[in-house]
């Protein structure tokens, strides 16, 4: 029997523990899943940007998808919508501006979706985002100066494709024409086409119908249309055509991934 009793006073023992042991606050209960959670610190830089729950939510969901989940081949797939985050995480960090993205346009016929939109002092800035990959040059029927399309060398083949310049160049007019139908006024329109992958090159190609640009030198070039400091820009945007901007892509469903208000107050 000694050996039942000792069986016994364990038994008692473990119970003991379970009932008796100290329990975590549950503020830092909290606090510890609040911190697991939150995968996007705030930014400093960019105080005064209001940016929308669906936005962080995005970026959340994303993070979890892609560095947690997707190894190979998915992960690759997942390349656009991580450049396009990071194109963001840009625009953010300069600020001064109501940024859109994922923008589906239809207008005359016409179709287009626009990457990033950005409502800016003196113009909206339509941002299209590539992840070429590999060293692209003019198709061996295009001449060098604004090809209309590109190809590049791979697996000892030759992948032809549209100059993306000729698609955001598409999407720009598309945007100009809708907006006297959605606004009641036309405003500047400028594009940007950022590459984001690294291993990206292009040689031989002329082009000066828009600016291109990788996703390193992005933000000093967004800072520029921001700042009004690109050439191009002439005359500062009214607050009440910015307003009416503001209220038309509301009434579409449509809302900023984030906004700085204080950028189109009354500047006269």
């Amino acid at each position: 029997m000694p050996d039942f009793s000792i069986l016994l006073l364990l038994v008692i023992l473990v119970v003991a523990y379970r009932f008796l042991k100290p329990k975590k606050n549950d503020s830092q209960v909290t606090k510890k899943v609040a911190e697991k959670e939150e995968v996007f610190n705030e930014n400093p830089n960019s105080a005064t940007l209001l940016r929308s729950e669906e936005y962080i939510e995005r970026m959340r969901r994303f993070n979890n998808l892609c560095y947690k989940n997707l190894t190979g081949q998915d992960r690759i797939n997942h390349y656009g919508e991580e450049g396009e985050l990071v194109v963001l995480g840009h625009c953010e960090l300069v600020g001064k501006s109501a940024v859109y993205s994922n923008i589906g346009l239809a207008h005359n016929g016409e179709k287009c979706e626009l990457d990033i939109l950005a409502l800016c002092k003196y113009g909206l800035v339509h941002v299209e985002v590539k992840n070429f990959s590999g060293c692209y040059c003019p198709a061996d029927d295009c001449t060098c100066y604004r090809p209309e399309k590109w190809q590049k060398e791979w697996k000892g083949q030759t992948n032809v494709l549209r100059s993306p310049v000729v698609q955001a160049e598409r999407s720009r007019e598309i945007l100009s024409d809708a907006l006297p139908v959605i606004i009641d006024e036309s405003l500047p329109v400028f594009s940007v086409i950022v590459f984001t992958n690294g291993t990206f090159k292009l040689s031989r190609v002329a082009e000066d119908r828009m600016v291109m640009c990788t996703a390193d030198t992005f933000q000093e070039v967004f800072d520029e249309f921001v700042n009004g400091r690109n050439p191009e820009f002439s005359e500062k945007i009214d607050p009440v055509v910015a307003a009416k901007f503001l209220a038309g892509m509301q009434g579409s469903g449509q809302y900023p991934a984030f906004y700085a208000p204080e950028t189109f107050r009354c500047h006269r």
